[in-house]
């Protein structure tokens, strides 16, 4: 009777193995085959993402014809929480930056940063003028990207004895004027700017009233805002680029995509028939984020996602480990080919829910 269970149990075993080993089988095969297939694919989820948005965008304009977002105060919610949530963000990403620049990029860190601080300013002089109307007019994508390059030279410039005879070297000379402090400037005016948006947007009100003080409160406060916004974003972008490899992660330049295209939300007195057009950009942003994760996994035909074995060693070599990371990699290998089945679930056809109205 004990020897027939026993042999029960180990057919359950083998069956159970067989299943999952034909489960990894199928992922893999459906991972390294058509990539034509999967290129029509992704036009059409992405064709049919877009032509959502447009519609969501249409129905929420003042003439499209929706009431409801008119009378309704939580979109105001929403907005202030998001700019809370990213101020927050930001903030802890600056301190986090922060407390280890100077051995990770100072002058007698690991990649000093003021070879990065030279070639900036040898290839967006200092000196060049960014008010050029033919320059918005003709380009003006480039114009902006030229003026954050622009800006981020002057910083550096400042204060330095640049030699225009030595344009590659002037930085190994005593005195350049390139010294750690420029580099905590830069975090300590982040982390204030950081701060102020969070301030204001949890300070913001409706109860300053509708008269004249109470609309110049609101007007000089959202200025405020907005301002504080950018030097936050503009601050942490340089630190992201003279840091180089160290921030070369994702969520680095998702954290700059996002605060600029929250810049809009910090206006001040915006009608709510104005929000949910306002945060499309932000549900854009996030299903680019996820769902390009997906793809990335699905295009790049690595063999340990194929094989669902890339969890296995995502623990132990993730940049940031996490102080459960030691127990999470050593949990059995079958945990971790369901967590790589669950990844390219949650990413791929779960993300394109996120567009769905909750209200219906």
């Amino acid at each position: 009777m004990k020897q027939q269970q026993t042999g029960t149990a180990s057919a359950e075993a083998q069956s159970a193995e067989s299943m999952r080993e034909l489960m990894i089988s199928r992922v893999s095969h459906w991972i390294q085959s058509s990539p034509a297939a999967w290129n029509r694919c992704f036009k059409v989820i992405t064709a049919l993402v877009m032509a959502h948005l447009l519609v969501q965008l249409w129905w929420a304009l003042p003439f499209g014809g929706s009431d409801g977002y008119s009378n309704s105060t939580s979109w105001q919610t929403t907005r202030r929480l998001y700019l809370v949530q990213l101020a927050v963000t930001t903030l802890s990403a600056t301190i986090s930056l922060h407390v280890q620049i100077r051995g990770l990029v100072g002058t007698d860190g690991v990649i000093p940063f003021p070879q990065h601080a030279a070639e900036r300013i040898r290839r967006n002089p200092p000196y060049v003028c960014l008010l050029s109307w033919e320059s918005v007019l003709s380009d003006p994508a480039r114009w902006v990207a030229r003026c954050l390059n622009v800006l981020e030279s002057r910083w550096w410039a400042h204060g330095c004895n640049v030699d225009p005879q030595y344009p590659y070297d002037w930085w190994h000379k005593d005195g350049c004027g390139l010294t750690d402090s420029k580099l905590t400037a830069l975090c300590g005016a982040g982390e204030a700017a950081s701060f102020a948006v969070l301030v204001l947007a949890v300070a913001e009100s409706n109860a300053m009233g509708c008269g004249m003080w109470g609309v110049t409160l609101q007007l000089a406060l959202g200025t405020v805002r907005v301002g504080a916004l950018l030097m936050a974003t503009l601050c942490y972008r340089a630190l992201r680029g003279c840091a180089s490899v160290f921030t070369a992660l994702q969520w680095d330049s998702l954290l700059i995509e996002a605060n600029m295209l929250a810049l809009p939300l910090a206006l001040p007195m915006l009608p709510n028939c104005w929000l949910p057009a306002l945060l499309l950009p932000q549900q854009v942003c996030a299903f680019k984020c996820m769902f390009g994760s997906g793809v990335v996994k699905r295009r790049s035909r690595c063999h340990r996602w194929a094989s669902s074995t890339a969890m296995d060693l995502h623990y132990e070599t993730q940049p940031i480990p996490h102080v459960v990371s030691w127990f999470a990699h050593r949990l059995p290998h079958g945990l971790h080919a369901q967590e790589c089945l669950a990844a390219f679930i949650v990413q791929l056809p779960l993300t394109t829910f996120q567009c769905l109205d909750c209200k219906s």
